[in-house]
């Protein structure tokens, strides 16, 4: 999983909300004929996909299907909420606070995602990948989505995504940490989230480099073939992790 595909949902955490993707839009028998699309899972996982309007879901909410099953949805307003998928035949199932239901993949590229999800009524989902688009692949490039959103808007949801990172088991804690210039990023399960600083010190180099708020330390051991991580609460030395999916 690449640097660039890792911005979230937090991951969404930090725009607050929640979707309830059944809430009242039935999908036109048409749509319901629409044979589904093949599931390209390298397509779908570890990317940001925004709602667009007309959509079973507000406008602007988040949704992250993240490569160990976990999902993440956010909309303003609320807090997020963490749920699962998985493949099936010819589609996914998802399970959102206690509920699963079967979902149709009906289109899914590098620009656009839509789904069925089969609840109690039939909702489609209209998404499209809330970073990285530029104003020239945006399905809107007449200036009408700059119009349409308020710069202090355009603003705030930008500072909502952050990296998800990577899973570690580090003693008896279970996060994701991701590294992003001079910042580190700690999602732990319940989806908040917090950021650490780098320490500039004496013995610092560039393969191996410590993070912290006062709190917390994260260190990236680079120096290897792969990126080691040691995590140490306040009065404790950073012991090393062990990924796991």
């Amino acid at each position: 999983m690449t640097t660039s595909t890792r911005w979230l949902a937090g991951l969404l955490l930090a725009s607050g909300s929640v979707v309830t993707v059944a809430a009242g839009h039935q999908v036109a028998g048409a749509l319901r004929t629409a044979p589904p699309a093949v599931v390209r899972v390298d397509l779908l996982v570890d990317r940001v996909w925004r709602a667009e309007g007309p959509s079973g879901a507000p406008a602007g909410a988040l949704y992250v299907f993240l490569s160990d099953n976990v999902m993440v949805i956010s909309a303003e307003g609320r807090p997020p909420t963490v749920g699962t998928w998985a493949e099936d035949l010819a589609g996914l199932v998802i399970t959102d606070k206690g509920t699963t239901s079967k979902v149709d993949v009906l289109e899914l590229s590098a620009a656009r995602l839509r789904l069925r999800i089969n609840a109690k009524a039939a909702v489609e989902l209209t998404l499209v990948p809330a970073v990285g688009l530029s104003s020239s692949s945006s399905p809107m490039t007449d200036g009408s989505a700059a119009a349409a959103t308020p710069p202090a808007t355009a603003a705030a949801t930008a500072a909502a995504v952050m990296p998800v990172g990577s899973p570690y088991r580090c003693g008896a804690d279970a996060l994701r940490v991701a590294f992003e210039g001079a910042s580190a990023y700690i999602t732990w399960p319940d989806g908040t989230s917090v950021v650490l600083r780098e320490l500039k010190t004496a013995d610092a180099t560039p393969s191996r480099r410590t993070f912290t708020d006062g709190q917390l330390r994260v260190v990236e051991d680079t120096s290897e073939t792969y990126t080691r991580v040691l995590f140490a609460r306040a009065g404790f030395r950073p012991r090393p992790c062990a990924p796991t999916r």
